[in-house]
């Protein structure tokens, strides 16, 4: 029998990210009541975000973070040249008003702060 994914999406208020991140977990406690264990059927949450004026932008800086740190943790030169690239496009995009073609200012330092979390185990800004 062959495996699947869903993929979910629910909206709900929170107070702060903590509460946000409790009721992700109740919801998905609930999934896995409907799931089989014993044949290594699971129920993960993949992201807590905010909701804004663009739910698709703010899904698209997570995903951008998640490749970012998967190109540091490869660990090559030419991957974390990539990542920083990657860092940049998300640092542009995660400001709702910013201009996509425009080139602000970019914090090095938040990138390497980063890098420093991934080679420890972390998996930052995700």
């Amino acid at each position: 029998m062959p495996s699947w994914i869903a993929v979910l999406k629910i909206y709900y208020d929170a107070a702060n990210y903590a509460q946000a991140s409790v009721i992700a977990e109740v919801c998905r406690g609930h999934a896995e009541v409907e799931l089989e264990p014993a044949a290594g059927d699971a129920a993960a949450v993949a992201d807590v975000i905010p909701r804004g004026y663009d739910d698709t932008r703010m899904e698209r800086v997570v995903t951008l973070r998640r490749a970012r740190n998967v190109l540091i943790a490869l660990g090559h030169q030419r991957a974390v040249d990539i990542a920083r690239e990657v860092d940049m496009i998300a640092d542009i995009i995660s400001n709702p008003a910013a201009d996509l073609d425009a080139h602000p200012p970019y914090d090095y330092g938040k990138f390497m702060t980063a890098v420093a979390a991934v080679q420890k185990g972390g998996n930052p800004d995700v």
